[in-house]
């Protein structure tokens, strides 16, 4: 029976691959809570200063990418997965987040990786009869909500060996771009982060995410090729690295 206790509550398991598209098309979404007009106007008030931690202003008004605070950021885990199972990783857990209310910081990432390995069972005897464990087939996906990159890979173990997949995204100067306003203690809002800061030194796609997905296709039966019966292979741990790495940029509260 596949375990729910994934990655200290920070994965999430979806039941088949056909909806992992919706799945990360709307779960952000689920994540915070609606912006009320109020704190919108006590936001935009913040946009005026620039000069955040991790960063400042040059004399032409912008800030210059390099110059931020860099990051670095991973989830981890085993996840005890059964056929068609996901597991889901998504950004907004391991990349830097408000601390007080009021304060804003702006995310930027351009380089994220998912490494996946799997080992599969070995061969049984059973009925004094030795049945051959069939290879698991493990599917991958590292990809962006807005298109600038799709990572994909699905691979079977060798037999009785360890699967392995690897998906790295390197943007060089191309970033994934998001910003974070801490609303109250328990809740967060996303904004529009070319509203509080200037940039230079790359291109940003704004508003965007990188989200991570691990799913077990199938597990191989065991079987015998003189004997037309199967033993089951009910699922298989999948164990999963994602990391994030690129700058951020902090920018205080009023006052």
């Amino acid at each position: 029976m596949p375990s729910d206790d994934v990655a200290g509550g920070k994965a999430e398991h979806v039941s088949s691959f056909a909806s992992v598209r919706g799945f990360l098309g709307t779960r952000r979404g689920k994540m915070v809570t609606a912006i009320t007009i109020s704190v919108v106007v006590v936001l935009a008030a913040i946009g005026a200063t620039y000069g955040g931690k991790g960063g400042g202003a040059g004399a032409d008004g912008k800030v210059d990418i390099r110059s931020l605070e860099p990051f670095n950021g991973s989830d981890d885990g085993g996840f005890n997965l059964a056929d068609g199972q996901a597991t889901l990783f998504s950004d907004f857990y391991i990349v830097p987040i408000p601390e007080e209310i009021g304060e804003i910081v702006i995310i930027l990432v351009n380089a994220a990786s998912l490494e996946v390995t799997w080992q599969d069972e070995p061969d049984m005897t059973r009925l004094m009869i030795t049945w051959e464990n069939q290879p698991d087939t493990v599917r991958a996906m590292l990809a962006d909500h807005e298109g600038t990159f799709d990572e994909a890979d699905e691979k079977a173990n060798p037999m009785a060996g360890e699967g392995r997949i690897a998906l790295r995204w390197d943007g060089g100067d191309t970033y994934i771009g998001s910003a974070w306003a801490r609303i109250s203690e328990s809740e967060w809002g996303g904004v529009d982060g070319w509203d509080y800061v200037d940039l230079k030194g790359g291109t940003v796609v704004w508003k965007d995410a990188i989200d991570a997905m691990v799913m077990l296709v199938q597990s191989g039966d065991f079987t015998n090729q003189r004997i037309p019966y199967v033993f089951a292979d009910d699922g298989n741990v999948v164990e999963a690295t994602y990391t994030l790495a690129g700058y951020s940029f902090t920018i205080p509260p009023p006052g």
